[in-house]
């Protein structure tokens, strides 16, 4: 039996209320764990556990993604959520919030721990909208997470399984701005290939 876990992505950080002439964005949340492996000689009925993606509240750090396992054979870590770069004008960059990298345990044929591959959150001017990207959300071995972009609004959810959410962008257009929330993480899924 070969079984394929892969933890919930991180959610995209959140963008802050701005003032005209400035502008706060979010990074874009990590993907989440994945491993892979052959187990022989298994029993007839394990518990799975499918991690949820991370989600943002307005203004906010993204949440984690949920806990991917199956039985506890392999267990996968959801990606860690973006963080927040707070309203401002000075030139600046913010990745992702937390202090415990995720890790995948029980993998035997491939595994991907923590890769860290959302995009950080850049401001490098704040009075025109292409001056300053929301981070984009990492990508996972099943595909893109959400969308950078420089417009202001929410955060685009993920795009496929365990992938990361991206940031929220407020202002940046020389006007001030509403906080947003960042993009939703992918649900983790589990994937169990028997051979009789």
């Amino acid at each position: 039996m070969i079984v394929e876990c892969i933890g919930g992505g991180g959610g995209g950080g959140g963008s802050q209320a701005s003032t005209a002439g400035n502008c706060s964005l979010g990074s874009g949340g990590s993907e989440g764990c994945y491993g892979k492996s052959l187990f022989e000689n298994t029993a007839d009925s394990y518990s799975v556990i499918v991690g949820a993606g991370g989600t943002t509240a307005v203004g906010a750090i993204g949440g984690q993604g949920g806990t991917t396992s199956f039985g506890n054979l392999l267990v996968a870590d959801g990606g860690l959520g973006g963080g927040v770069m707070g309203s401002g004008s000075v030139v600046n960059m913010t990745g992702i919030s937390g202090a415990v990298a995720p890790e995948v345990t029980g993998a035997n044929i491939t595994s991907s721990s923590y890769a860290g591959s959302f995009i950080y959150a850049v401001r490098m001017n704040s009075t025109y909208l292409a001056g300053a990207a929301a981070g984009m959300g990492g990508r996972s071995v099943f595909g893109d997470g959400g969308g950078s972009h420089t417009s202001a609004g929410a955060g685009n959810d993920a795009k496929s399984f365990g992938a990361g959410g991206s940031g929220a962008k407020s202002g940046g257009n020389n006007a001030a701005d509403v906080a947003y929330a960042g993009g939703r993480g992918g649900d983790g899924v589990v994937m169990v290939w028997e051979y009789a």
